[in-house]
C-alpha cells in the first residue's frame, strides 16, 4: 500500500519536509549542507523521527537546485533508492516549483509558468529564467552573496561599537536582527541623512536574555538596519569585483533571453527566499529595474535622434512581487505538484531504478512538471 506523497525541500541552511496537499511543511529544520554529501543522516531523522513514517510506504517529490549538478542528482536518488527503499521519487526544480507556488491552486498550463525567480538563500542569490514551465539554464546567474553576508555585515558593526552582546550568543543575535530589525530603503545616501537627522526614531534596541547566567541585555541597532540589507542590492560594497547590482543582474538576464520571452519576464519577477522577506525589497527592485530601462531606452532614442519627454517614453511594464507563501514558496509548490491526480504517473518509480539506475536523473527529462 502506498500512502501520501511527502515533499522535501532541500536548502544550504534550511530543510523543508511535509505531506503533499499541506500549506506549509510539517517541519524546517536548520542544516548546514552545501552539497548532497551528508544529507542521508537528515533524510533518515526527517522520516523516522519528524514524521515517524516508513519511507518504503511514500512517494517522495524531491526539490532541486536549479546549479546542482547531474552527478549530485544521481547520488540524491540513489540515497533516495538504495537507503530508504521508496517507492517512487520525483525532482522538481525549486525555480519552476516557486513559480507554482505563486498561482497557489489556480489552474496552470505550461504557457502560464513564464516569470523570473530570484531567490537569495543563506549562501547565494539566483536568477533564473523560466519560460513556459522550463528553466532556460544557461541564462541563470548566480551570486555568492546571500544571509550569511549579511549577518556578518551586521556583527561586525555590533563589535565596532563594542555593544554588550555575550560572545556565545553574537551568532544567534545578529541572525535575529537580520530577521526582525533590518529593511531595504529607497536610496542609501539619502538614508543616512534620513537616519542621522532622527536618530532617537531609527535606531531600534534588541534586547536579549544571557543564556548561561539569565541575566538581560540590550545593544543598539543603528546604520546596520539598512546598510546590510543593502549588500544584495549592491554587492560590489563587499567586494569590487562583483561589477553588477541586483537590478542589473535582473534586467541583464531578461536581456539575454529570446526578444519574445523579455515583455513576459519583466511582468512577472518573482521573489523566493529569506533576504527578499525584508520590507520594501520588492519596491526597491522595481523601480531600479525600471529606472535601467528607462535609461537605455533614452540613449537609445538619443543615439537615433529621437526626442521625446520622459513621460513620452513607452516604458515596459516591470512588475516584481513577493511569493505570497514566503520561505515556504518552493515547497508549497512542491506540495501542489505532488497532490494532483496524476503525479505518481510522473514518477520514477523503485521498478524503473531497478532496471535503468539512477543514471536517468541525470537528464532534463526527470524534471517535467506534471500538471
Amino acid at each position: 500500500m502506498t500512502y501520501q506523497t511527502i515533499v522535501i525541500d532541500n536548502g544550504s541552511f534550511h530543510q523543508k519536509v511535509g505531506f503533499a496537499g499541506s500549506i506549509e511543511p510539517f517541519v524546517e529544520k536548520s542544516t548546514r549542507h552545501n552539497s548532497i554529501d551528508g544529507i542521508e543522516d537528515t533524510w533518515s531523522q526527517c522520516f523516522y523521527e519528524t514524521l515517524r513514517v516508513n519511507p518504503e510506504d511514500h512517494p517522495i517529490l524531491l526539490t532541486d537546485a536549479v546549479l546542482r549538478t547531474p552527478e549530485e542528482k544521481q547520488t540524491a536518488a540513489e540515497i533516495i533508492f538504495e537507503t530508504f527503499n521508496v517507492p517512487a521519487l520525483h525532482i522538481a526544480p525549486q525555480s519552476i516549483l516557486s513559480l507554482i507556488s505563486s498561482f497557489a491552486y489556480e489552474e496552470v498550463e505550461p504557457s502560464d509558468l513564464t516569470g523570473l525567480i530570484l531567490d537569495s538563500g543563506h549562501s547565494s542569490t539566483n536568477v533564473v529564467p523560466v519560460v513556459d514551465g522550463r528553466v532556460l539554464t544557461s541564462k541563470i546567474k548566480s551570486l555568492n552573496v546571500g544571509g550569511k553576508q549579511i549577518i556578518s555585515h551586521i556583527q561586525q558593526h555590533l563589535r565596532k561599537r563594542k555593544e554588550p552582546m555575550p560572545n556565545n550568543m553574537q551568532l544567534e543575535i545578529a541572525t535575529s536582527i537580520k530577521e526582525t530589525l533590518t529593511y531595504v530603503c529607497p536610496n542609501i545616501e539619502k538614508e543616512h541623512i534620513r537616519f542621522d537627522g532622527n536618530p532617537e526614531k531609527h535606531v531600534k534596541i534588541y534586547q536579549g536574555i544571557e543564556k548561561k547566567t539569565g541575566e538581560r541585555f540590550e545593544c543598539q541597532v543603528q546604520h546596520e538596519r539598512f546598510l546590510a540589507p543593502e549588500l544584495i542590492m549592491e554587492p560590489k560594497l563587499i567586494d569590487e569585483s562583483f561589477t553588477e547590482s541586483l537590478a542589473e543582474m535582473v534586467d541583464n538576464t531578461i536581456q539575454s533571453c529570446p526578444v519574445d520571452t523579455r515583455r513576459r519576464l519583466y511582468n512577472n519577477i518573482i521573489l523566493s527566499g529569506g533576504n527578499t522577506s525584508f520590507p520594501h525589497f520588492e519596491k526597491r527592485l522595481q523601480k531600479d529595474v525600471k529606472e535601467l530601462i528607462h535609461d537605455r531606452l533614452s540613449t537609445s532614442n538619443a543615439i537615433e535622434g529621437i526626442h521625446y519627454n520622459s513621460s513620452d517614453l513607452k516604458v515596459t511594464e516591470v512588475n516584481v512581487s513577493k511569493n505570497h507563501a514566503g520561505i515556504f514558496s518552493a515547497w508549497f509548490g512542491g506540495s501542489i505538484v505532488a497532490s494532483s491526480s496524476d503525479f505518481q504517473s510522473h514518477c520514477f518509480t523503485k521498478e524503473n531504478y531497478e532496471e535503468e539506475g539512477a543514471y536517468f536523473f541525470r537528464k532534463n527529462d526527470a524534471f517535467n512538471i506534471p500538471f
